[in-house]
């Protein structure tokens, strides 16, 4: 009896990689996993535009500075790791 993956033979593994993948494509989870994605990007600006103004209308002045102080800190962060990696990589 098998207990842990790691008593899987090679040829067991092949078996259990071809019928997930068997099962995946017959069951059309990559059109599912598309309209998942495709649903939850379109939904990041509107939940945006709800949790702002929750925030204006619930919110004290202090609520919004902090908040604004932390969005701001974020996005400088991705700034400094994005520019980072411009200058790791090399140019053409």
């Amino acid at each position: 009896m098998i207990r842990n993956p790691t008593d899987l033979t090679v040829r067991a593994w092949w078996h259990a990689l071809r019928d997930a993948g068997k099962s995946f494509r017959a069951k059309d989870l990559s059109d599912n996993a598309a309209g998942l994605t495709y649903y939850s990007v379109l939904s990041i600006f509107p939940g945006l535009i709800v949790v702002v103004s929750l925030l204006g209308v619930l919110g004290t002045q202090d609520s919004i500075d902090a908040w604004r102080v932390r969005t701001t800190r974020a996005v400088g962060r991705c700034r400094c790791s994005i520019a980072e990696r411009r200058s790791r990589t090399p140019s053409r």
